[in-house]
């Protein structure tokens, strides 16, 4: 059964990831019930290598 929520969350994961890393985020997302995100040029730490799409991500949740 599908996890809901009312805070908004996007769960995200490094474009250069590891697949294990990949496949947790879309197991996450599957029980949230929500999207995820890719953080394209990214890997282990996306929001250091990528801070400007990170950012973005944020952006798209009002919160």
């Amino acid at each position: 059964m599908p996890l809901r929520t009312t805070v908004p969350h996007e769960p995200a994961v490094g474009e250069h990831s590891p697949p294990a890393r990949h496949a947790a985020v879309a197991a996450v997302a599957r029980h949230c019930g929500v999207s995820r995100a890719t953080v394209p040029g990214g890997r282990h730490a996306a929001h250091l290598e990528n801070p400007a799409e990170f950012a973005a991500l944020i952006r798209r949740h009002p919160f």
